[in-house]
């Protein structure tokens, strides 16, 4: 079922082209941008910084500029409300079916350069019975007041397509969010045990060597400790403090993680509180693996809301190695050290030149920054003024690796950083002059955490890090070296869900809705997701995912997932995958049955541009470019951001192609709206400049689009303003010519041909009237009907070859857009036939032939073995109808098959689809009867024939089903009443 919504007190919107982004009194436009339309096409919200002229049920107008503000235009009643709080930024409005509940992205400043994000959703009518917007019927929900964001999510950071929406029913809101394992609202302080200054540690990595200034641990020497507290920099809690939250993530240690442990927090007189972090060589180098000294493992602060995580990398190296690779990163067949990565891949691939800077905390270290998920580059650092035997080590295996990327990566990293681009493989011996450089692979891997690290820490993406050292030729003391860290940031989905039972949104925790694969501990794999789209339920989301492992170098793919009974989310399943092509933006429909999104060549091809694509998700699944000409041919230039009408009928897409339409449109973006089921169907509608996407209401028919170009005489600012702009139906009319061939003689016999009506979209249309020329005559229901993008209606045309002659004329559809001025017409020829009646043959001249005598006499056959006995007067075979119409097996029958006015008729119907509500009508007047088909495909009825039929005329019964398309026909003829004697009173 497809969500509908309509205000209470809706009356239906004006068409043409409005002018949105105005104040209430139609001021003129003072700027606006971002529309959304309700699905009834009566509201429409927006964002503008401009203070406009409103109503104010939440908060008070403010003279104030600079920031964004939320509105709502109601295009019945011509008033705008105000939705946010004018002295907060409020962006990416979307608004239910119904208008009743908006939902919005709300920014504040915070310290240190930092910004708290959240959704808002504003409920409108609270109460769920009095007027939209009225005062005390309307609530604000910020999710920031609610349960808290995953551990390690922070919508704040969002980078790209940061906007929340919101199902058509108004339960449910998604929005993209970012997973890191460090906390923008944390800082974390490591110093050495009794010291009096803590350094702050910037990125995320202690060495315990350096801290504590000992060049290698011996299993004999004595435990060490560092002191390590926290700071949160989040308005309101900076007295806060998360130090009893310290935890290590591996606390039983690994192979090559044991000997760290945390102890309990500790406060001074000063009410400053620490914990102790040791490192025991004695347990940390063991003697199990001589060649590997390097010991790692992670401190993670877990702090009760969402500011609190974040996790730093532990260090600590013992005893003497020999110069090998810790991670099997020796060369392949290819000559790459297993980078996962072709040779081709990693040309493309961004270089960062690395520079070592010493850190009392961190040692010699390179800082690399956050990574997103899915796009990995290579850092290039030569190796000037490095001396001894390259030797690598890490934690992270993938992550991090020293690699030889290859010719043309070496070049291209030459290029950019003037780095020399020999490479210096492990147990390469340096002797501080400029004759190479180190490649460093930074392309975190995609298994879910809890696979890596035990799963101590669920969603968590690691700090990553690695140690280059350079060791004596003799295998001992390390001589010096740096170590590298990123740490993985990916955007992901989150949902909440509307949890009260009265009026507003209350909303649920936050649900991770990005998820891959359960893995084998159980836990849900965590995926870089954004650019979310929902059903009108909120069960389906399609979203981007911009990590997928079978992917090629920074591409994207579109993933559906749905979510169960139970609330958990299915892992997303992707959608029309092929390696040769990124899809990104999708686009669902109501029921979640079909999702619009961008195909685009990946890696980049001359003379192809990306496409907008339409893909059904259930039964057979099909794919259909949308973004063609009329006669399937790609459009010659890029199309983006798709928008599916609710019923999914209807698909709009921004495109700077020029060849869509058969007129040229001008350069720059322009607004395309496409019936799905019909290649011909796509109009151009918006004007040459388009910014952002647009929003169409239910059957497309409504269009809400930004330009700066002024399409009414009032807008002369010359700035960006909300328009919206209706988008008429096209008729056609199928088949072009209706030819019923030629009769050899005049009959009584009439024949019928199906008429198809159909609207090619992108509006809807509703036919006024079907009118053909005499004798031609129309049976059907498509009269007073209202047709959608890529609905069709079926009726009969019929002719009966009455008299001899041939017989020409027009079938004339007309249409009407609703609400609007005009008239569309259509036509179809129609042409017939009929030859006069052979003349009579000539009487003979020959003479008649001699008499002969008469046959012997045979006896008649007895009625038991007659082999054609006549039907029994009372049940009189019912009469046959003519062929039914293409496509259709049902016919009809009825008896009798002459009738008079007023007379009951006995309609039968056999070869329908069992189960189907058949309409039966009368001529071209409205159905009379619904009759439900058996299973066996059959139907029994009784139709009066209309007391005001003129007799002597034939008439017609169709039958149609519930959509007014044509099954079967059948006529008859009208008797002539007979003239009444005149009475006689009885006189004796």
């Amino acid at each position: 079922m497809t969500f509908v919504g309509t205000s209470a007190d809706a009356t239906p919107p004006p068409v043409g082209t409005q002018l949105l982004s105005v104040g209430t009194g139609e001021q003129a436009g003072e700027g606006g941008q971002n529309p959304a339309v309700s699905a009834d096409g009566r509201h429409v919200v927006f964002q503008s910084k401009a203070d406009l002229v409103s109503l104010t049920p939440l908060y008070d107008r403010s003279a104030s500029a600079g920031t964004w503000r939320v509105y709502s235009r109601d295009r019945a009643s011509s008033v705008t409300t105000l939705l946010s709080d004018p002295a907060v930024d409020a962006t990416d409005p979307q608004v239910s079916a119904d208008g009743r509940r908006v939902v919005y992205r709300s920014a504040t400043r915070l310290l240190h350069g930092l910004t708290q994000a959240s959704s808002v959703v504003v409920d409108r009518d609270v109460s769920g019975t009095g007027q939209l917007d009225a005062d005390g019927n309307v609530a604000a929900s910020d999710f920031a007041d609610g349960p808290p964001e995953l551990t390690e999510s922070f919508p704040g950071l969002c980078a790209r397509d940061c906007g929340p929406k919101i199902s058509a029913d108004g339960s449910t809101v998604v929005y993209p969010s970012v997973a890191s394992p460090v906390s923008p609202n944390f800082v974390v302080s490591v110093g050495s045990e009794g010291g009096s200054s803590i350094d702050v540690v910037n990125s995320n990595f202690v060495d315990i060597n350096a801290v504590t200034g000992i060049a290698r641990f011996n299993r004999n020497d004595p435990p060490v400790s560092v002191t390590v507290s926290t700071k949160s920099v989040v308005p309101g809690q900076e007295t806060v403090d998360f130090t009893d939250r310290l935890s290590i993530q591996n606390p039983h240690g690994s192979r090559y993680g044991a000997g760290f442990r945390i102890g309990p927090k500790t406060c001074d007189a000063s009410s400053t509180c620490s914990s102790t972090l040791t490192f025991d060589p004695e347990l940390g180098c063991t003697a199990f693996d001589a060649a590997q000294s390097q010991r790692w493992n992670r401190l993670v602060i877990d702090g009760p809301t969402s500011a609190g995580h974040t996790s730093v990398v532990l260090k600590a190296d013992c005893g003497p190695r020999a110069a090998r690779a810790f991670c099997g990163s020796e060369p392949g067949s290819d000559g790459l050290y297993a980078p996962g990565l072709t040779a081709a891949e990693m040309a493309r691939l961004p270089v960062r030149l690395g520079k070592p800077e010493q850190d009392r905390v961190a040692g010699n270290h390179i800082r690399l920054g956050s990574q997103s998920a899915g796009q990995p580059y290579l850092v290039a650092v030569p190796t000037r003024d490095l001396r001894g035997t390259v030797d690598f080590g890490t934690l992270d295996c993938e992550p991090i690796k020293l690699v030889d990327p290859g010719p043309q990566a070496r070049a291209n990293a030459a290029k950019t950083t003037g780095a020399d681009p020999t490479p210096v493989p492990i147990g390469t011996r340096l002797d501080g002059t400029d004759r190479g450089t180190l490649y460093f692979l930074i392309n975190p891997e995609f298994l879910p955490p809890s696979v890596r690290w035990g799963g101590a820490v669920p969603y968590q993406e690691p700090v990553y890090a690695a140690q280059l050292l350079l060791v004596s030729d003799d295998g001992g003391s390390p001589q010096g070296g740096f170590a590298l860290t990123a740490f993985s940031v990916r955007q992901i989905v989150e949902a909440r869900r509307d949890t009260s039972d009265s009026g507003g949104f209350t909303p649920g925790p936050a649900e991770l809705v990005s998820r891959g694969s359960t893995d084998s501990w159980g836990v849900n794999e965590l995926v870089d997701g954004a650019q979310p789209s929902l059903s009108a339920d909120g069960r389906t989301v399609a979203y981007t995912r911009f990590d997928h492992p079978a992917a090629a170098v920074n591409q994207t793919a579109v993933a559906v997932t749905y979510r169960s009974d139970d609330g958990t989310w299915s892992p997303g399943g992707l959608v029309a995958y092929d390696q040769q092509f990124g899809t990104d933006s999708p686009s669902l429909s109501s029921d979640g049955r079909n999702v619009a999104y961008v195909r685009r060549p990946d890696p980049p091809a001359t003379g192809q541009s990306a496409q907008v694509v339409v893909t059904r998700l259930v039964g057979t699944v099909t794919v259909q470019a949308v973004s063609t000409t009329a006669a399937g041919a790609p459009g010659n230039g890029d199309s983006s951001r798709p928008v599916l009408s609710p019923d999914g009928r209807v698909v709009g897409f921004i495109s700077s192609a020029t060849n869509l339409t058969e007129d040229q449109p001008a350069d720059g973006p322009q607004l395309f709206l496409r019936t799905v089921s019909d290649k011909q169907g796509i109009s151009r509608l918006g004007p040459a400049d388009i910014s952002g996407s647009a929003g169409l209401d239910e059957h497309g028919f409504l269009a809400v689009f930004a330009t700066p170009d002024s399409l009414i005489g009032t807008d002369t600012n010359g700035r960006l303003d909300v328009y919206g702009r209706a988008a008429p139906g096209r008729l056609t009319v199928q088949p072009a010519t209706i030819d019923f061939g030629s009769f050899a003689r005049p009959s009584a016999t009439p024949l019928g041909i199906q008429l198809t009506v159909g609207n090619a979209g992108p509006g809807p249309l509703t036919i006024s009237g079907v009118l053909p020329a005499a004798p031609f005559r129309y049976e059907g229901t498509c009269t007073g009907r209202v047709i959608l993008a890529g609905d069709t209606c079926t009726a009969v045309v019929s002719f009966t070859p009455g008299a001899a002659g041939t017989f020409t004329g027009l079938l004339r559809v007309e249409a009407t857009t609703p609400g609007a001025d005009g008239t569309q017409a259509a036509e179809s020829t129609l042409k017939a036939v009929v030859a006069d009646p052979p003349p009579p043959p000539a009487p003979s001249t020959t003479p008649p032939p001699s008499p002969t005598p008469p046959p012997s006499p045979t006896p008649s056959p007895s009625p038991s073995t007659d082999p054609s006995p006549s039907p029994s007067p009372s049940t009189p075979p019912p009469a046959a109808d003519p062929p039914g119409p293409s496509g259709s097996s049902g016919r009809l029958a009825i008896w009798p098959v002459i009738a008079r006015p007023g007379q009951v008729l006995e309609v039968r119907g056999s070869g329908f689809a069992p189960g189907t509500l058949v309409n039966l009508t009368w001529g071209a007047s409205k159905p009379a009867k619904p009759v439900l088909v058996t299973p066996s495909g059959t139907f029994r009825a009784y139709v009066n024939v209309p007391s005001g039929q003129a007799g002597g005329t034939r008439a017609a019964i169709t039958a149609a089903d519930d959509r007014g398309s044509l099954l079967a026909y059948t006529d008859f003829l009208v008797e002539t009443p007979p003239l009444q004697p005149p009475s006689f009173k009885n006189r004796g």
